[in-house]
């Protein structure tokens, strides 16, 4: 006989708090970098959490455009800040936390498309990066993240997304068993 874990409720509601209000923003941020202006002055982006995970001592990176990973190489001058700056703020390898949300590089003259494949074409001088931080509504920065852009060599600039996210989301199981 097959016994089963059965699910009793089909709905579970999902109240917002900051943590997923902070996930919501990082999306909404994403997607403006895939869809903001011409490619020549849109902007590549990986996630501090993936440098942490990616950082290899090749000095490339797999940053996101749109829905492409294009390889980017770092420059000698901001590899120690950013092997520094991309480990766990909380010290904790199993649930890290991260000072900024992403690292960005402007598309620009640097790269070339062909047949949409994105490929580096030229060195990118240290002064093109850019620490990102997304904050949503109201929130504000955390001693890290004002201590990370006061003295930053690669500078950090903040995004801001204001949003009504809902109160409360729905998330239904809809599988059959």
């Amino acid at each position: 006989m097959h016994l089963g874990l059965f699910i009793i409720a089909t709905m579970y509601p999902l109240k917002i708090n900051p943590r997923l209000q902070g996930d919501l923003g990082e999306v909404v941020f994403e997607h403006y970098c895939r869809h903001h202006g011409k490619k020549e002055f849109a902007f590549l982006h990986i996630k501090t959490s993936d440098i942490f995970k990616s950082f290899l001592p090749n000095n490339i990176l797999p940053f996101q455009f749109e829905n492409k990973t294009v390889r980017v190489e770092i420059p000698a001058d901001i590899e120690d800040e950013i092997r520094k700056v991309c480990k766990p703020s909380n010290h904790n390898h199993f649930s890290p936390t991260f000072t900024p949300d992403f690292l960005s590089v402007p598309m620009g003259d640097f790269f070339k498309d062909t047949n949409g494949q994105i490929t580096q074409i030229k060195e990118i001088p240290f002064r093109f990066f850019n620490w990102i931080e997304v904050k949503t509504n109201e929130s504000q920065l955390t001693a890290n993240q004002a201590e990370l852009r006061k003295n930053s060599k690669i500078g950090l600039k903040v995004f801001r997304i204001r949003a009504e996210f809902p109160k409360v989301f729905e998330v239904f199981n809809e599988s059959s068993e």
